[in-house]
């Protein structure tokens, strides 16, 4: 396999970034919560994202996104790096060395780390899940990528651009970014509801809505579907 001069700049910055991902990742361990082991651990996958996002790399941006938006969650205070997730980063380092591999060898990322990646997505969805009196009720994301309606890299990027400051909700960034149909993402909200309901059946067996509120939310509705069917 013959490399190009682009991919072979590639291939050795990428090897310098992931030594100092697995040196970052030993640092963090004796120091969990050292902000500068956690954003120097972000930078490096930062960088071999957009490079591979450049070169066209789908399978390991996807990966690396994932992972830079698991510790996006980290760096800002929302989400603790357990024992699950700091496995999981181990993971990424392995399978990042693997795509790099088969890259170098055949110039394509063509290994299956897509149950890594949602792992990942699932990861820092956490942090976003809401805690009803009954139990946990499975983020908006989660629920999306487990059903088969968005894939864990829009909802990776949509969870980025939430933890980078965009004000708004997971769905309409999904909507917005042409990730998710309205309806699908109606759909999974009632799921949200109804599991929410279920959760406090024992303390109130009905939920009063507002008449007016439910006209609003189906004239919203209709403006959503116009939308998309002009798009």
């Amino acid at each position: 396999m013959v490399v190009d001069d682009i991919t072979r700049e590639f291939l050795a910055e990428c090897d310098e970034l992931l030594d100092q991902l697995d040196e970052g990742l030993v640092q963090l361990e004796a120091r969990p919560r050292d902000p500068e082991v956690i954003a120097g651990l972000f930078r490096a996958l930062h960088t071999v994202k957009g490079s591979c996002g450049f070169l066209g790399f789908t399978a390991f941006e996807g990966l690396t996104h994932a992972g830079e938006s698991l510790l996006a969650c980290v760096r800002a205070g929302t989400l603790t790096l357990d024992a699950a997730g700091s496995q999981a980063l181990y993971e990424l380092a392995e399978a990042s060395r693997a795509l790099l591999t088969a890259i170098r060898e055949r110039g394509a990322d063509d290994l299956d780390v897509g149950e890594l990646t949602e792992r990942l997505v699932q990861l820092r969805a956490a942090a976003d899940a809401p805690a009803g009196p009954g139990g946990p009720v499975a983020p908006l994301g989660e629920r999306l990528v487990m059903s088969g309606a968005v894939g864990p890299v829009a909802v990776g990027e949509a969870l980025r651009k939430q933890a980078e400051g965009d004000p708004r909700k997971l769905g309409e960034i999904l909507v917005a970014d042409g990730h998710a149909r309205p309806s699908e993402v109606a759909r999974t909200l009632t799921g949200q509801a109804e599991e929410r309901v279920g959760h406090a059946a024992a303390a109130d067996s009905s939920v009063r809505i507002d008449v007016a509120l439910l006209d609003a939310l189906m004239n919203l509705v209709g403006e959503l579907v116009l939308a998309r069917n002009e798009i």
